[in-house]
């Protein structure tokens, strides 16, 4: 059963004061969301100025750690939208 966003984790996506302290928990929770909830919440991750370049690489290795313990579905998908959606920011940027 997929999981949605509550309506405090939708406002510190899109709020820029928001810290990473925050939107890690939301990015790490990201394989258990809807497929079009997870991009949504994957693009606005990737977009927020306080998730930077080393706040992802963070969540990624905490999720590729998970991943060999008890959700790899789930942290493979979370893996895979946060990564599309860096991909699809800088593929914008260039």
């Amino acid at each position: 059963m997929a999981w949605k966003l509550t309506d405090e984790e939708r406002a510190m996506l899109v709020y820029s004061d928001s810290s990473v302290k925050e939107l890690w928990p939301i990015a790490e929770d990201l394989g258990w969301l809807a497929p079009e909830e997870r991009r949504w919440a994957a693009e606005r991750l990737i977009e927020h100025p306080n998730f930077t370049a080393e706040a992802l690489e963070v969540s990624l290795r905490c999720l590729n750690a998970k991943w060999y313990g008890d959700d790899p579905v789930e942290c493979s998908a979370a893996i895979q939208a946060l990564k599309a959606a860096r991909d699809a920011a800088a593929g914008e940027a260039g």
